[in-house]
């Protein structure tokens, strides 16, 4: 009936015969298509919609009312708590709004957010006393939360997931960016993924905030803070930065002159560098502190090597060896000194074990056969093997021998000269 009225008005108005109607009919059906609408069903709507329209609106207390109405059936709706609240605050109704708050936090504990908006609500209220409590409750919600963060990434950082230890100190730092250690653990964690300019940038940052925090200063001992300037002293290295590493490695090694860690690495990157003296120097110091250091051996063995003392990195690399079973460089690199000294058959071993110790299949592989080469070329003479003939028919000397048919079977006697071939005549 409602169509059917505003469907002869709207034909009426579009024929423009408006001045032809009477205008007693327009006004008649002007009233009754109102009265028909007057008296047509609203549809309802729920009090959360209500409250939201209300809230868009701008007419706060009848958002209120329709949020308290929504939660009388709804209490664990944590979003209109919210909500309410924050009504609330427009109309300065602040301790109706900590309330709201306070039943938030029940709902969800561990949301910072909601303690830093009671805080200020009460200290809207002047009352310093509850913002006080209140914010010692946030800070040690803040570092628990942290921590825990911290811990996951940390955990996931051992068992490989590298990315998925960022993300977690991602948000440890979206809590507190001001925390060195948080800082380092995402260093540690780009380092992992190969991302060496990220690691350093999170490295630097950690430093930064060590200098400024309270627990670097009032620290007895400060040696807690070492592996900030190791691993980015070793990182820097890794992109060939050898002077900032060596820095960065003083630097570390000032927390405690007898690490011996330390002292190799630095050793390593004044090798890196081309510093041999300084490198040895710091190679042999290692040794004094810890005579059982398996990596100041090794590497002190390489750098005989580039000096061309192969016996003495031979006695380097045994003692690496010694004191790390599962050591496949340190048998590599003595099997390569070894063919070095033609002792194709120590080289073998060591190439082998390298192999079952998992060293790089390819370079093993490649150095078996260099070993079988270089002992080819080492046993091989020049000067002609002397072969007597026998049964042949023909004089022993003759580069062509042709055995008659009936004496197809003959005997060649005589000394083989040239070892490298005894293979071939097998």
């Amino acid at each position: 009936m409602i169509g059917f009225s505003f469907l002869i008005l709207r034909k009426i108005l579009i024929n423009n015969k408006l001045r032809k109607t009477p205008l007693r009919l327009v006004v008649l059906l002007l009233c009754f298509c109102r009265m028909v609408m007057a008296q047509a069903p609203v549809q309802d709507i729920s009090p959360l919609e209500k409250a939201r329209q209300s809230k868009e609106q701008l007419r706060y207390e009848e958002a209120i009312d329709a949020y308290t109405h929504h939660l009388e059936s709804n209490p664990a709706d944590y979003d209109a708590y919210i909500e309410r609240a924050l009504c609330s605050e427009k109309l300065n109704r602040y301790e109706e709004a900590i309330n709201d708050y306070k039943a938030a936090i029940g709902l969800k504990p561990g949301e910072i957010d909601l303690y830093r908006k009671a805080l200020i609500d009460y200290l809207q209220i002047e009352n310093y006393n509850k913002a006080t409590e209140m914010f010692a409750t946030m800070v040690d919600i803040k570092n628990k939360t942290v921590n825990a963060y911290q811990k996951m990434a940390l955990n996931k950082i051992k068992s490989r997931d590298f990315e998925g230890a960022v993300k977690e100190i991602n948000t440890a730092l979206d809590y507190d960016n001001t925390l060195d250690y948080s800082h380092f653990i995402k260093g540690v964690a780009m380092d992992s993924l190969g991302n060496y300019q990220l690691a350093i940038q999170s490295y630097l940052k950690a430093i930064s905030a060590m200098y400024v925090s309270k627990d670097y200063k009032e620290a007895k001992e400060k040696s807690f803070y070492k592996p900030y300037f190791i691993n980015l002293g070793v990182t820097q290295r890794k992109l060939g930065h050898f002077e900032e590493s060596i820095k960065n490695l003083t630097t570390a090694l000032n927390f405690d002159l007898n690490d011996a860690d330390i002292m190799c690495q630095r050793g390593i990157s004044y090798f890196l560098k081309g510093d041999h003296l300084n490198s040895l120097n710091d190679f042999n110091k290692s040794l004094q502190i810890n005579e059982k250091n398996y990596l100041a051996y090794y590497q002190r063995g390489l750098l005989n090597i580039k000096q061309g003392m192969i016996p003495n990195a031979i006695g380097d690399f045994t003692n690496s060896i010694l004191f790390k079973d599962e050591n496949p460089e340190a048998h590599f690199e003595r099997g390569k000194c070894y063919l070095a000294m033609n002792q194709f058959s120590e080289a073998m071993d060591e190439f082998r074990i390298a192999g079952k110790q998992h060293y790089s299949e390819k370079l093993v592989k490649e150095s078996i056969e260099n070993v079988k080469l270089a002992e080819y070329e080492f046993n091989k003479e020049n000067n002609q093997p002397s072969v007597e003939l026998a049964n042949s028919g023909k004089d022993s000397s003759a580069l062509i021998i042709k055995i008659p048919m009936n004496k197809i079977e003959g005997t060649i006697r005589g000394k083989i000269n040239d070892q490298s071939v005894i293979k071939t005549i097998m």
